[in-house]
């Protein structure tokens, strides 16, 4: 064991000291909605709205969401709880029409967004259309789990036109307090 010890210290000894460097780094290409590829959000329904008249229909307005980067995207793990990523922070109001309950769905029909990344970086824009589609009750939706709604919204941006692709559970009512949204924002394709 004496020797072996000795052996090794001196193999040591015989290697040139840039082999003990460490390697070069090399930065990762950036990602991200802002570079094209998509962006990972999560966060929470915080105002319902209020009734309103959208053209000749009865509809909610002023719906607030708002939330963080990171998570899994459209999927039944795909929140994340604060502070996520720690990479930004968006918000977005939506007015829609219909019915939100299970086997039912909602319109998304106007709204606006924002997203502020690290480094300074804004994405905003304004809601195109969208809708919001609940599972009948008790139903596993494979995209997003069992009782949860699939969420799709596009937007019009100044980076490009956006689709979110998500997740949203408000359902049953006081199940999920605040509810839950979650999903992938990322340039339309």
């Amino acid at each position: 064991m004496k020797y072996s010890v000795i052996v090794i210290v001196v193999a040591l000894l015989l290697v040139p000291i840039s082999a003990f460097k460490s390697p070069p780094v090399v930065k990762a290409q950036p990602t991200g909605v802002e570079y094209g590829s998509s962006s990972d959000l999560s966060g929470y329904e915080l105002l319902l709205g209020k009734k309103c008249t959208i053209g000749l229909v009865t509809g909610k307005c002023g719906v607030e969401f708002a939330g963080w980067t990171g998570g899994g995207g459209q999927s039944p793990t795909g929140w994340e709880a604060l502070p996520g990523n720690k990479e930004g922070l968006w918000s977005a109001e939506l007015n829609y029409t219909g019915t939100p309950d299970f086997g039912e769905s909602v319109t998304v029909q106007s709204g606006e967004f924002k997203l502020l990344l690290t480094g300074g970086i804004v994405v905003s824009g304004n809601i195109v259309s969208g809708s919001v589609t609940w599972p009948i009750e008790n139903a596993t939706n494979a995209t997003c789990g069992t009782n949860v709604a699939t969420v799709t919204v596009v937007f019009s941006s100044n980076i490009g036109p956006l689709v979110f692709n998500g997740c949203l559970h408000d359902l049953p009512v006081f199940s999920e307090i605040p509810p839950k949204i979650w999903g992938a924002l990322a340039p339309v394709t």
